[in-house]
């Protein structure tokens, strides 16, 4: 089976089409969306109702988080709070009724899915763990391979002689996935990606190969920051998307 897992779109529905066109090239057999599919771009009800309407299986974000409840907003930095009034008034009854039905995490086979930490946390950051923290998730939970998003940056966490190892992804590689350990994959981000690259993210698992491929996708940034000026959010928005 081959799964394409997405992240972090946050609202960037050019970015978006562009990796569904790309994934529609792999011929996979699901789509896991890991979450922060609203908020800072200008396209946030566009890209839930495309998601809804593609049937992807979809986890809840911090951002999809700000909305069921006002502590997580409240630790927002200012711009991305103001993001958010946007946001939530360009998003229907429908698509926050779909937000609430969502959960913080999903399992499958060897895999386990999450936007931030396991087993459920959405708004702490996978780079801030240490070999101690590590060594607990992968002692903790009986899953193989790890997915995570949320710093829109791709990189793979695993242990070699219980030392932490952190290696950078390359594109349209086939990296191969000893089952005999366990790993952390963090697949970075479709509409906001960091690390100074500004093409969208994403990554394909091969379950049968033990294999996983990182993705890199041009899209339309300027259409996507013409959007973002003209519904008047915070300019930091649009400068990230240029220049990250």
């Amino acid at each position: 089976m081959k799964i394409a897992v997405i992240s972090d779109i946050h609202g960037n529905f050019e970015a978006l089409k562009s990796v569904f066109e790309d994934i529609e090239t792999e011929q996979v057999d699901k789509i896991i969306n890991l979450g922060d599919f609203i908020n800072y771009g200008p396209q946030s009800e566009e890209v839930t109702n495309f998601l809804l309407e593609n049937e992807v299986l979809s986890i809840l974000g911090n951002h999809e988080n700000a909305i069921l409840y006002d502590e997580t907003l409240r630790k927002f930095q200012v711009h991305s709070r103001l993001s958010f009034m946007i946001t939530k008034e360009q998003l229907s009854d429908n698509s926050i009724n779909y937000i609430k039905t969502l959960k913080y995490f999903y399992k499958e086979d060897d895999c386990y899915y999450v936007h931030g930490i396991p087993p459920d946390n959405c708004s702490d950051y996978i780079f801030k763990l240490d070999e101690n923290d590590v060594k607990e998730i992968f002692s903790t939970y009986k899953e193989k391979v790890f997915f995570v998003g949320h710093t829109h940056v791709q990189g793979m966490y695993f242990l070699n002689r219980d030392f932490l190892c952190k290696q950078k992804m390359i594109p349209d590689h086939e990296h191969r996935i000893d089952l005999d350990k366990k790993i952390i994959i963090n697949i970075g981000s479709v509409g906001q990606p960091r690390g100074h690259d500004k093409d969208a993210h994403y990554v394909i698992y091969n379950t049968e190969e033990h294999s996983v491929k990182m993705k890199i996708v041009k899209y339309d940034i300027e259409k996507t920051i013409q959007l973002l000026n003209k519904y008047r959010y915070p300019q930091i928005n649009s400068e990230i998307l240029k220049n990250y």
